[in-house]
């Protein structure tokens, strides 16, 4: 699958680095994940999906689990927006609540997190080249889809609005395969409740996310007090500084 300027860039660099020292090479670029769609497997009626993992062969890859034609758990990417609040209003998991993707873009990439852990990816987002290279992060954007917005502003069926003391925290932690321990870990309150009223994220907001070192692969994780929120949230334009290296 391709995707327009996801990391296309650490393709080419892995067959045009200098042949000089007898093949040996060092670079170091920012990489950005602009998490644009140019083709996709399947378009449903209101979400994409796909197959094992978003990018295929890139320096940074965001997974997410298919079971048969549905998607599980993960990451998977979207074009829809919706900026419509009012108690009853649904019209899809899969829509950002802002007009566009961050800077102005179009697509985007919609966070789900699944209670079963067998309906999530081993990984959340991995760094291709583990053996060849360092990766840290920078920034990224976040954002609350239109669906749990609503839900937290007014309700539905099965969960009703927030009320003080409420909250959903998207929480990033890093991690290298060697170890259980985070190497650093970023916290964004999504929606909150508390003496000055309702606060719910409804458009882009830059999140520096440097804090989380270097890793081989990031968990993602969203926390609520409230057991009945769905868990969804957008992320977009996230960038990570790369250095490869081969003697």
């Amino acid at each position: 699958m391709k995707i327009t300027e996801f990391l296309a860039f650490a393709a080419v660099m892995a067959l045009s680095f200098s042949c000089m020292d007898g093949g040996s090479y060092e670079s170091s670029y920012t990489a950005l994940c602009s998490l644009e769609l140019s083709s996709v497997g399947e378009y449903g009626s209101d979400s994409l999906y796909f197959e094992q993992y978003i990018t295929d062969g890139n320096a940074m890859c965001f997974y997410n689990k298919v079971s048969g034609s549905t998607f599980t758990g993960g990451f998977l990417l979207s074009v829809l927006k919706d900026t419509t609040y009012s108690e009853g209003h649904f019209k899809s998991f899969y829509s950002v609540a802002d007009t566009t993707g961050a800077n102005g873009t179009n697509g985007f990439a919609v966070y789900y997190q699944d209670s079963d852990s067998g309906n999530m990816p081993d990984y959340d987002a991995y760094f291709y080249y583990t053996d060849s290279g360092t990766i840290g992060a920078a920034e990224m954007y976040v954002c609350n889809t239109n669906y749990v917005a609503n839900t937290i502003m007014f309700g539905n069926d099965s969960c009703p609005a927030f009320g003080n003391g409420d909250y959903l925290t998207l929480t990033i932690s890093s991690y290298y395969t060697s170890s259980t321990t985070a190497n650093g870990t970023v916290s964004v309150t999504l929606a909150s409740y508390g003496d000055s009223g309702l606060s719910v994220l409804t458009d882009w907001t830059l999140v520096d996310i440097s804090d989380l070192g270097d890793f081989d692969y990031l968990d993602f994780n969203l926390s609520s007090n409230r057991s009945d929120l769905p868990l969804y949230c957008c992320i977009d334009e996230a960038s990570f500084k790369v250095a490869l290296s081969s003697e």
